[in-house]
């Protein structure tokens, strides 16, 4: 992995303040303990979806380091909006929040206010890698069948009242109802057919389960995961597996290296 240092003098703190673990006393810390290190901070938070994309756009060229509160929805808007400025671009940091903050966990990234002042000033960066749907990118994966169901039913509200247990509800919920429809997913060398394909950047998923062990943020290339069986009773066979740390590879789900994948 190939880390390089930038120089940090100005940083701006980009956050949600309607993420789950919305905590204005951390970015207070953050932001008091680089003051005092000489460096300038600004603090930015957003009022409605997209806004965080639209001030890392508009505005963040003239930073050294994006620091983002949120969640990987607010990550993925800041890395959008990071795509769009000319080289050099900023560094991206994270300040953890959010209902699971996958990316947080996927980088090991710090969670104390202190340690994560420390490595923003450090500057100190590794590569992040990202994929793309349709044009936008994603960092962690993108999902079609039940999977992307549940992610689109789980309001904001219900994120913030269950947390991850939000996700686990919508999937009962969806469960009740008419199974999704088969999915065919191309590859390039095959064609696949299944009911939930899941194309990951990152190996873990809601939080620190592993589901693509060959696959990481820090390093180029993708995962597709196709599982073959969305009943209930083979959902909870694999959501068991994926709790307990054992493979899901053979349990009716297949995971390929792949480039590339059409739906």
């Amino acid at each position: 992995m190939t880390q390089m240092r930038v120089t940090t003098r100005r940083v701006l703190i980009v956050a949600n303040p309607k993420a789950r673990g919305y905590a204005p006393r951390k970015l207070a810390t953050i932001r008091d303990a680089l003051a005092r290190d000489g460096v300038a901070v600004d603090l930015m938070q957003s009022q409605a979806r997209g806004d965080i994309e639209r001030i890392v756009a508009d505005i963040g060229s003239g930073f050294d380091v994006i620091a983002v509160h949120g969640g990987d929805g607010t990550i993925n808007e800041a890395i959008a909006g990071l795509r769009t400025i000319p080289a050099p671009q900023p560094a991206l940091a994270i300040i953890a929040g959010g209902t699971a903050n996958v990316l947080a966990s996927e980088t090991r990234a710090a969670r104390d206010a202190d340690a994560i002042a420390a490595t923003i000033r450090d500057g100190l960066t590794a590569p992040l890698y990202y994929g793309l749907a349709n044009g936008r990118p994603f960092v962690l994966m993108a999902s079609a069948g039940l999977d992307a169901a549940v992610v689109a039913r789980a309001s904001p509200r219900l994120k913030r009242a269950l947390g991850k247990w939000a996700y686990v509800a919508s999937a009962f919920a969806l469960k009740r109802r008419t199974n999704t429809p088969d999915l065919i997913v191309t590859t390039g060398k095959e064609e696949l057919r299944c009911r939930l394909a899941i194309c990951a950047n990152a190996a873990r998923y809601g939080g620190d389960y592993v589901i693509a062990p060959q696959t990481c943020a820090t390093r180029p290339g993708l995962a597709l995961v196709v599982v073959t069986d969305d009943s209930l009773l083979a959902l909870l066979r694999i959501g068991w597996r994926m709790l307990s740390g054992r493979g899901l590879d053979g349990a009716g789900v297949r995971i390929l290296d792949v480039s590339e994948a059409t739906l």
